[in-house]
This record gives structure tokens, C-alpha cells and sequence, in this order.
């Protein structure tokens, strides 16, 4: 039987290759914090033969049609916390390929480490482009660029790569130890 990518029935010849597509915005790195909603994606796809349609859905509700097909972009409105959108790329022929990345929506705009422990436990925050302090196997600390404000952070999974100097953003809930020290708590962690 051999190549099975086009397979003439009957005088048809059918197409069986499905598309490729990547998200290329944000980071295909499937996780990423965001303070605004909607919030923007895009990126390519092709096909053998031809992209005839990109859609997008989010996994807290929504779906849509992307601008474009090769190179394509959307807007798409988030949910407070984690959603994991999903493209898809379509051909003539009914051949699909997907692709995701998980976005978590912290509502408001980035804040300072003093804005960040002067809140309630719990309440969501996004901290963006602080430098790493202190490295432990189970948390790390970070500060404000002049050093006046400083700050425990306890990542859900330590990232490879995290190093004394490098910059985090990072988004999640404010908790206290039972000492009173105030504390990040949170999915998101991604090393600039």
C-alpha cells in the first residue's frame, strides 16, 4: 500500500495530510501570565494543499475565528485564573491540527512588591521583571530593582535555569507564614 498522504478513490483523489500551526505569541513556552482581557495570540500555519480556516476556543468558555490563516492572530477574552486556549487549523479536505498554551489571568496590572504584601491573603497579583535574590530548592526571593522592597516567592514547580540576577515575573496569591512574613504563592513563574 506505501504513501497513504493522497488516496484516489473512485476518480477522487483524497487529501489526508492534516495542517501544522504553532502559537508563536505568546512564548510557546504553555504557560504565561497576562493582567489584561482580552488578550492577545497569533501565530502560523500551513498545509499541503492549503489553511482554509483558523479557530481558536478557550477551555473557560469562548470560541472563535482567527484573522488570517498562514499567519493569523485573535483576541480572546479570559476568565480570572488559568485557561488553556486552543487553535486549530483546518483544511479543505477536513484535516485538523491544534495547538495550546496555558495563560493564566491575574486581573489588574502589574504591582510593586509593596503593593503585593499590602493586600489580603489570597488576593491574585502579577509582579513583573523583578530580579532573583536567593535561590532554595523550595522557594526563591526577589526584589525592586533599587532594593527597598523584598519579597518571598513559592512557585508551584521550581523552573530550570532560575539563578541568583536573573528577572522573574510572576502570578499568583499573597499568603502569610505563620511567623507574618508575607509570601507569592502561585502556577506562574517565568525567568526573563
Amino acid at each position: 500500500m506505501g504513501d497513504l498522504d493522497n488516496v484516489t478513490v473512485r476518480g477522487y483523489r483524497m487529501e489526508t495530510v492534516s495542517p501544522t500551526i504553532a502559537i508563536t505569541s505568546p512564548t510557546s513556552d504553555n504557560k504565561c501570565p497576562a493582567n489584561v482581557s482580552p488578550f492577545a495570540i497569533g501565530g502560523w500555519a500551513q498545509d499541503n494543499v492549503a489553511v482554509t480556516q483558523v479557530t481558536w476556543s478557550n477551555n473557560r468558555g469562548g470560541s472563535g475565528t482567527c484573522t488570517g490563516t498562514n499567519w493569523w492572530d485573535a483576541v480572546v477574552p479570559l476568565q480570572s485564573g488559568q485557561n488553556s486556549i486552543t487553535v486549530a487549523a483546518r483544511d479543505a479536505a477536513g484535516n485538523v491540527a491544534t495547538d495550546s498554551v496555558v495563560v493564566t489571568y491575574i486581573p489588574g496590572s502589574p504591582v510593586s512588591i509593596l503593593g503585593a504584601k499590602s493586600v489580603a491573603n489570597d488576593t491574585n497579583v502579577y509582579v513583573a521583571a523583578r530580579p532573583v535574590t536567593a535561590v532554595y530548592s523550595d522557594c526563591l526571593y526577589i526584589e525592586e530593582e533599587d532594593r527597598t522592597q523584598g519579597v518571598k516567592v513559592k512557585p508551584l514547580v521550581m523552573p530550570a535555569g532560575i539563578a541568583i540576577g536573573k528577572k522573574i515575573d510572576f502570578g499568583g496569591q499573597v499568603k502569610t507564614e505563620t511567623s507574618g512574613e508575607h509570601y507569592l504563592y502561585g502556577p506562574i513563574l517565568i525567568v526573563n
